[in-house]
């Protein structure tokens, strides 16, 4: 069993069952794969030896045995970050600025005891890692040493390295990007994400050329001298991802010229970016959802041309100029366009002329009062592109503005003749009407719709029937607007449970009072599949109801529910939300939610609303 090929044998029902027979010694033995983690506890389910997977808690007192079976494993994960209850919107708030975060997480002793982490990390380093293939590291910033010298022992092989570092409350610079590339000559992915450093590059005299396909940097700012002496030493580069807090002091356009081979471009201005808004929701990052394909690994067959022009958060009006420009260039080859723009960047910019035909993917988020962008971007893509399989068009209710975009009625008839649509976002104020048009279309055309998040007046028996038509949807999100009238009642729901295979659920709407009602849930718990639920509103919940669908066989994977009367300036009289959703967990396997305050962005963001 020590050569590694037992997994491969066996189906996974049946190595999944042997697995659990076997010790923890013999289990590593037969499998290839091996995940490291720093001491702590991890909830295992049922089938978690169907996996080739192991996660060690304790390094110090198993290091002889690991290196015994370390000529097998291939790859290696390393997770020293803080203490998992350290929440992550405080390292987001600490590492721009609220310094009295920064001295409330110093004073709990959350560095300390992250610093005592190396002593038994570094003993990896005596472990001849002969086969590994892929390294991630997750660290807090003291352990860039051991990162160096783990490189320098097994970086000769390694194809994949991916390295989740958190430097904000150390003097500790990320490792030279340079380095790194000249250390692992067989690399072809390689993500360093440190969104507070600034330097990618000190050592720009090695000029030897690495096999690089895909480049995920993250940092504070770029300088673009850095980036051109990167993308030389990059000639095979087909995948660039930038993500930084400042200007990108670079066009989009130079970087496509000097990396000719590349097929995706990414962008991304994470200062300017909505927590709530330009994020994607939780149920579209699920694993029972819908998944597109994974669009970071890059296909077996190289593009001749850009696939995936990714522009997030422009607000650059030499950026935003710039979009079309690029469409029109590789028009022949992208499958995928995916832009947000920041308030206040529009100019005129050239119309998009040839059409992407073979454009697989839109997603278009735009401020309010932006009317016209519906028409001279959205419209000759939705009308055109027959091919679309995944359509977002949003914008951002958080600021009024008196001239709301609105989508037109063209935009429901040409979403009609989208025969291969499979996943569709819209949150744009619409007609009900016109959506409805859509969606009986849909459900006689057989549209493939397997998501569907909707923002509108969908509060209609009419509307609700045409979704309850659709039969090949697996997830639904609804949401309305502050203004549109609540009607929420039981036979909303009771229309969605003939859906036959929806697995994910979700509503977001304003005060109403319904799910107060012992009712709501028991028609949530007559759901046939249902394996995911997400409620957010300005109102409470019956917390008898909370514990029925707790009951509830199968149980659901998921649930969260947000009570948006939290009020953060004063303490509000609990009706036993807290209780019954501990009750919850457990029957569930992840719960989360509570009564939360709407107006504070720590809360909010942590459940994407």
């Amino acid at each position: 069993m020590a050569n590694g090929s037992f997994a491969a044998i066996f189906p996974h029902e049946v190595t999944g069952y042997i697995f659990s027979l076997l010790s923890q010694k013999d289990r590593i033995q037969c499998i290839h794969v091996c995940h490291l983690w720093r001491q702590g506890v991890i909830y295992w389910c049922d089938q978690a030896w169907r996996t080739t997977q192991l996660r060690l808690f304790d390094i110090d007192s198993m290091i002889a045995w690991l290196a015994d079976v370390s000529p097998i494993i291939h790859c290696l994960h390393i997770d020293s970050t803080l203490d998992p209850s350290f929440d992550a919107a405080d390292i987001q708030e600490a590492v721009h600025g609220d310094t009295d975060i920064e001295d409330s997480m110093r004073n709990q002793q959350h560095i300390p005891a992250a610093k005592e982490i190396p002593t038994h990390l570094s003993k990896l380093l005596s472990i001849p890692f002969d086969q590994l293939k892929s390294i991630r590291y997750d660290t807090n910033g003291v352990n860039a040493e051991i990162l160096q010298c783990l490189i320098q022992l097994a970086g000769s092989k390694v194809r994949t390295l991916n390295i989740q570092a958190i430097y904000q409350f150390m003097s500790k610079k990320p490792l030279c990007v340079a380095w790194i590339l000249d250390q692992c000559p067989q690399l072809e992915t390689f993500i360093d994400s440190e969104s507070v450093c600034e330097f990618v590059v000190k050592d720009k005299t090695s000029l030897i050329p690495c096999r690089l396909e895909n480049l995920d940097l993250a940092r504070q700012r770029f300088d673009s001298k850095e980036i051109m002496f990167l993308l030389t030493k990059c000639p095979c580069l087909r995948r660039l991802r930038l993500s930084c807090w400042f200007t990108i002091s670079m066009s989009p356009i130079i970087m496509l010229e000097k990396c000719p081979r590349l097929e995706s471009l990414e962008w991304c201005h994470l200062r300017y970016g909505s927590p709530s808004f330009y994020r994607p929701e939780w149920w579209r990052r699920r694993q029972v959802t819908y998944a597109l394909d994974d669009e970071q690994q890059l296909s077996s067959t190289p593009s001749t041309g850009l696939r995936q022009l990714v522009m997030d958060n422009v607000y650059d009006t030499d950026q935003y100029a710039c979009i079309n420009t690029i469409i029109n260039r590789h028009h022949a080859t992208l499958t995928r366009i995916s832009i947000t723009l920041y308030m206040d960047v529009m100019r005129s910019r050239e119309s998009i002329n040839p059409i992407p035909m073979n454009l697989e993917r839109l997603d278009y988020h735009f401020h309010q009062g932006a009317q016209e962008e519906i028409e001279s971007f959205i419209r000759p893509l939705v009308e055109h592109c027959h091919h679309l399989k995944s359509l977002s068009i949003r914008t951002d209710f958080r600021y009024a503005d008196p001239n709301e975009v609105v989508l037109p009625r063209w935009f429901f008839v040409a979403m009609a003749t989208l025969h291969a649509l499979q996943h569709l976002a819209i949150e744009v104020d619409n007609d009900a009407d016109d959506m409805v048009h859509f969606l009986e279309a849909a459900a006689d055309c057989s549209i493939p719709l397997a998501s569907l998040y909707y923002h509108g007046d969908w509060m209609t028996l009419p509307c609700i029937d045409a979704i309850g038509k659709i039969n090949t949807l697996r997830s639904l999100a609804l949401s309305t607007h502050e203004k549109t009238l609540d009607t929420f009642d039981v036979s909303i729901l009771t229309g969605l449970q003939q859906l036959p295979h929806l697995e994910s659920l979700a509503f977001k709407h304003h005060e109403n009072g319904f799910f107060q009602s012992p009712e709501a849930f028991d028609c949530l718990y007559q759901f046939p599949c249902l394996k995911q639920l997400f409620i957010s509103i300005q109102d409470g919940f019956n917390v008898d109801g909370i514990r029925h669908l707790a009951d509830r066989q199968p149980p659901l994977e998921e649930i969260v529910l947000l009570d948006l009367t939290g009020d953060c300036s004063e303490e509000l009289e609990s009706y036993g939300l807290e209780e019954a959703l501990d009750y919850a967990r457990e029957k569930i396997a992840n719960v989360q939610g509570g009564r939360v305050c709407p107006e504070c962005d720590h809360h909010t963001r942590k459940y994407d609303m």
